[in-house]
């Protein structure tokens, strides 16, 4: 026994890569942690490069296999890490946009002069996309020196009606100057149903929830667009005393584990949602996990990925992290052109994504 694992020692590190890099596509509830090792999931897959060297190199029998076992893990990893492709000359019917606008960084303590907020809001008014979807939206309406000089955070306005839009953003927080916060829904076409699914009810967080709208493009074809901002992995402020470096481990450990817990509920319920969908569904938003986990494998169990299909380079969605956390999916009735990401755009600590849309006829 003891010369099997000396003589396989690279094999069984392999199988073990192999399945760990699988953990973390499991349900947090029925794998607690999961959530850690979809987070890891790129380093695993580091470790496969290696190995089908390694693999290769020996050209022993059964050896090859291995290679080719190691290799075909490396490209399903790759393929949700890293695209090249070309945008299609197809006509665009509808372009949406995704983007955590992180309340057009309103606060003093990000922007004292609101200069970036203004930035930001100058860019979106210009922007010509027909559906936006945005998290973490903030609106006030009264024009106020302080809080609101010359009315650039009545977002509802310069965003919607001044464009000849139509508006969806009902409020999930209200505080003492009346400004509301949380999603928005902003469509150049009509908008002919909707609906708010507020987390608060089974344990998110005050902002997280879900608008469902009906969006009529024509007279003969309508799509349900899911705008989402999932649970995020919920971790101190900093100021937090803990006795040893264990106990900040047990305890950021449990709150990553409860965000994880929490999203997963929140996963569950789009499911249903989208399974019960009579029309093409486009789901975006904030889905607050990378592209190996439990959420990003479920959804792509039902819809197309806009970056795995016309994506370009790694598509980091965050602006000081790599990671891929805001998503587009589309239903395979649609028609997916061009992806963009604009990492231009650095008002957020996220950037904003946009696909073009034509709808199979």
């Amino acid at each position: 026994m003891k010369i099997f694992f000396k003589q396989n020692k690279f094999r069984i590190f392999g199988v073990f890569c192999v399945v760990f890099s699988q953990l973390g596509t499991l349900p947090e509830s029925l794998f607690p942690t999961a959530i850690l090792w979809a987070l890891i999931t790129p380093l695993i897959g580091l470790c496969f490069i290696p190995l089908s060297i390694e693999e290769f190199i020996k050209r022993r029998k059964y050896y090859q296999h291995f290679s080719t076992f190691y290799i075909l893990f490396l490209l399903i990893l790759t393929i949700k890490t890293f695209q090249y492709s070309l945008d299609s000359d197809e006509h665009n019917d509808f372009s949406v946009m995704s983007y955590n606008v992180s309340v057009f960084n309103i606060y003093s303590y990000l922007n004292h002069d609101y200069k970036e907020g203004k930035e930001l809001m100058n860019w979106l008014m210009e922007n010509q996309t027909d559906i936006y979807c945005f998290q973490e939206y903030y609106n006030i309406t009264p024009p106020s020196k302080k809080h609101n000089p010359e009315g650039i955070f009545n977002a509802n306005k310069n965003l919607g009606t001044s464009k000849g839009y139509h508006v969806y953003a009902p409020p999930f927080l209200t505080n003492h100057i009346d400004a509301t916060f949380g999603l928005a829904t902003i469509s150049k076409f009509p908008i002919v149903k909707k609906e708010k699914v507020d987390f608060k009810k089974i344990g998110g967080s005050t902002t997280n929830g879900i608008l469902i709208t009906d969006i009529k493009l024509s007279s003969n074809d309508t799509i349900k667009v899911f705008n989402c901002h999932l649970q995020s992995i919920i971790l101190d402020n900093g100021e937090t005393k803990y006795k040893n470096r264990w106990d900040r481990w047990t305890s950021t450990t449990l709150k990553i584990h409860k965000g994880a817990v929490l999203r997963q509920k929140q996963i569950d319920i789009i499911m249903d949602l989208i399974k019960k969908s009579p029309y093409p569904v486009v789901l975006c938003g904030d889905f607050n996990e990378p592209p190996y986990g439990y959420g990003y494998f479920s959804f792509d169990s039902l819809l197309k990925n806009s970056f795995e299909n016309k994506g370009n380079g790694f598509g980091f969605t965050l602006r000081d992290l790599p990671f891929r956390i805001d998503q587009i999916f589309y239903s395979s009735q649609l028609t997916l052109n061009t992806f963009i990401t604009e990492t231009s755009i650095k008002a957020s600590d996220h950037y904003p994504i946009i696909s073009y849309f034509s709808i199979e006829k």
